[in-house]
């Protein structure tokens, strides 16, 4: 297999603030990338002859065509929400054991799971790892899959496949793990905790896919999908009491509604590409009773880490308001960070090169 040579050519995020506490990194990252010269060092990959890869692409086609098509269609007809992916995992991994792949489960996690097959040549040889996703969405008429992470598993599977029976042809050396890696839509982020499990650990590289209907390359560096996200929960305690005498008690879904205002006056103080939602899952029990106990669950997302803090710091300051003018109780707790990914130029550009090459549909310079 063609070797790739992986260059960290890194651009910062697109904000004042990152860009100035990095721009030591930035000219250092900057001279290396004209180094390299990733763009071209692709373009001359994808068109040298070799015909050991383009039989290797022409399996993961057949494999695609043949059967894992129809398992993207089947998980995208059966969609299950995070840490709740019982049947997906069920299918995907009787599927890899079929394949001559090694399942274990990990990090105490029901609804992950970590497939290794080793070459027959040896395991002294690249370690190649491949993310596999299958969780769904929240809807109000159901879950679905919107995102399409119905279809990143079989697009795995087809790449670990069609390498595992070259590496068995050619017996080359090496192995291939399969990471599954439920949760992606809700926190606490999955892929952090197997992370900081060691689960990742002896892979050279890992490499994720995600349906979209355009084919194209993200920019280098941070800032590639999401923004950095932090799941915080405020949760009010108050008092009880009957309708009658409400005086009496001390009411937690009012200090939710407050909250909840307050953050949306806040906006307006805040950049504009900041998005923070939220909802209010418990909100009392009974409309005759004042309710006593409420959360109210926001997703804060900002493309710099420095700012997203300043947002959830004027978040933490509103709740504590809503919480004294009610004189109710507020517990914050901040369950999930998730933090943007970082773009390596060297494969995405080749990466490019191949879509543009087999003729992938909606290309986008």
């Amino acid at each position: 297999m063609t070797p790739l040579l992986l260059a960290l050519a890194l651009v910062t995020q697109s904000t004042d603030i990152e860009r100035e506490a990095a721009a030591g990194i930035l000219r250092q990252i900057d001279s290396l990338e004209a180094r390299l010269k990733p763009t071209e060092n692709a373009q001359r990959l994808a068109s040298r002859n070799d015909p050991a890869r383009d039989r290797v692409l022409a399996r993961v086609a057949t494999a695609w065509n043949s059967e894992l098509q129809g398992v993207s269609d089947w998980i995208g007809h059966h969609p299950e929400v995070g840490w709740h992916e019982f049947q997906a995992v069920d299918t995907l991994t009787t599927l890899l054991r079929s394949y001559g792949f090694q399942i274990d489960t990990v990090a105490g996690m029901q609804t992950a799971f970590v497939a290794r097959w080793t070459s027959p040549g040896g395991a002294n040889g690249p370690t190649l790892g491949l993310i596999a996703e299958y969780d769904a969405l929240r809807g109000t008429q159901g879950d679905f899959h919107g995102d399409q992470h119905n279809a990143q598993s079989p697009v795995a599977f087809a790449a670990a496949r069609a390498l595992k029976e070259y590496m068995m042809e050619a017996r080359a050396p090496g192995r291939i793990i399969v990471y599954g890696t439920p949760a992606e839509e809700v926190d606490p982020p999955a892929k952090a905790i197997l992370w900081k499990a060691g689960v990742f650990k002896g892979a050279d590289i890992l490499v994720r896919s995600h349906s979209s209907v355009e084919t194209r390359r993200d920019r280098p560096g941070f800032g590639v999908c999401c923004l950095n996200i932090d799941a915080v929960k405020y949760t009010f305690t108050g008092r009880p009491a009957h309708q009658l005498t409400a005086w009496n008690g001390r009411n937690a879904l009012e200090a939710a509604v407050q909250l909840y205002s307050a953050v949306d006056h806040l906006r307006s103080t805040w950049r504009p590409d900041h998005r923070v939602q939220g909802v209010i899952p418990e909100g009392g029990i009974a409309p005759n009773v004042v309710p006593d106990h409420t959360v109210v669950d926001y997703f804060i997302r900002f493309p710099d880490e420095v700012y997203l803090e300043h947002i959830a710091r004027m978040m933490t300051d509103a709740a504590k308001g809503a919480a004294q003018m009610t004189e109710t109780d507020v517990e914050i707790t901040r369950y999930g960070e998730y933090r943007d990914g970082i773009t390596i130029s060297a494969l995405e550009e080749l990466f490019f090169a191949y879509a543009k090459k087999f003729g992938a549909p909606g290309l986008q310079e």
